[in-house]
């Protein structure tokens, strides 16, 4: 398991840091570069490189606090406590929550901000053609926009 602080409280740490935030902390300190995720595109990227983020302390201590992914195909930069990255996600977990995604907000005006990305993932969707290949990666021709 890797440290998620060095020569700082404890305590001043676990009050800084919610429980869930420490565990997917942990996970991303597990990752590499080349590793899948899904990012807040909405799609699986690969891991381009990363950076953390820490606070410091007068002592040289120190505790993570997020994780700073740059991301492939298209060089995307993803804050792990403020974009929503997560674990990869199958195709067909992708194309669900696309489908739900218009069916509860694809028409609302603060749907995406990006209108051509919006029409060609909804084109495919409703021509029943794949928005992502296998391994949950846009196809679409065009890279993605942030879905914010």
């Amino acid at each position: 398991m890797n440290k998620l602080y060095h020569n700082y409280n404890r305590f001043a740490f676990l009050k800084s840091v919610p429980k869930s935030q420490r565990d997917i902390l942990q996970w991303a300190l597990n990752l590499s570069e080349g590793d899948i995720i899904n990012d807040c595109s909405g799609f699986n990227v690969a891991i381009r490189s990363f950076q953390l983020e820490s606070v410091k302390n007068s002592h040289g201590g120190w505790y993570i606090y997020d994780v700073q992914f740059t991301t492939e195909p298209h060089g995307g930069c993803c804050s792990l406590m403020n974009c929503g990255v997560g674990p990869a996600k199958s195709s067909q977990e992708i194309t669900k929550y696309f489908t739900d995604w218009y069916d509860n907000m694809g028409n609302q005006p603060n749907g995406w901000e990006y209108k051509t990305e919006k029409d060609i993932v909804w084109q495919r969707l409703n021509n029943r053609l794949p928005i992502c290949d296998d391994k949950g990666m846009w196809i679409l021709g065009k890279e993605p926009k942030r879905i914010i």
